[in-house]
């Protein structure tokens, strides 16, 4: 529920604070692996949907619709030549392995 309380109106995603204490637990870590030419915004909102997708995919029904907007947001992006489904692979792999 947190990850959704901090998404904004238009689907972007402000999730860097809670990524960081939960999933990543390093700020320099979560710098060193924003995708060059990529707004920080852009790479927050791809990785709290590949949270939601890893660690919460049993509580989809919950969540989905803030996904969805999510995604739409992020298709209205500059993803500096990336998909939106490249993107949120490259985020759910940094995920699975943080340091």
């Amino acid at each position: 529920m947190t990850l959704i309380d901090l998404q904004k109106f238009d689907g972007v995603g402000y999730w860097i604070k809670i990524l960081l204490e939960h999933f990543i637990k390093s700020e320099d870590f979560l710098k060193s692996i924003l995708p060059d030419n990529l707004d920080t915004s852009v790479w927050a909102t791809a990785l709290g949907v590949a949270c939601l997708q890893k660690k919460f995919a049993s509580e989809k029904t919950l969540w989905e619709l803030i996904e969805k907007k999510a995604l739409a947001w992020l298709s209205s992006q500059n993803l500096a030549g990336k998909t939106v489904s490249e993107l949120v692979i490259l985020a759910r792999d940094v995920l699975s392995s943080p340091p």
